[in-house]
């Protein structure tokens, strides 16, 4: 979904693509995890929306002030999947703060989906009962 969305963005041959932009506003990424079912919930430091089966959770945190150097390494949006015995993350996203709003939301709106995500290429590990 996000590739699909960033090469929507090279394709438009626009002077000012949209994807060298922030457009959009941070709110539009949790439109679809909560109209999925997600919880979203707003504290000191930031968002934070909790998959129903509690297996997957996204973050914002927004930009401190402090100097540029600091903010400018600063991965605001993050992404967790987790399995349901607990174990570590099988895999996570993140996002710099500097990321348009548009192509994050194209990846919640995929990760809420209910949809089975295309998959070529890469066939993971089963663990052995063991």
């Amino acid at each position: 979904a996000l590739t699909t969305a960033l090469a929507a963005d090279v394709d438009s041959r626009s002077d000012h693509p949209p994807y060298l932009h922030n457009t959009g506003h941070p709110d539009t990424v949790w439109h679809p995890l909560t109209e999925a079912g997600w919880q979203h919930s707003i504290t000191e430091f930031g968002d934070r929306a909790l998959a129903p089966d509690l297996l997957a959770e996204v973050t914002h945190t927004p930009p401190r002030p402090g100097p540029a150097l600091d903010q400018a390494h600063e991965e605001a949006w993050q992404v967790e999947v987790r399995t349901s015995d607990g174990d570590e993350a099988p895999w996570w996203a993140e996002f710099h703060n500097a990321t348009p709003a548009h192509l994050i939301t194209a990846f919640t709106t995929a990760l809420a989906s209910p949809q089975p995500l295309r998959r070529t290429g890469y066939t993971p590990r089963h663990r052995s009962a063991t």
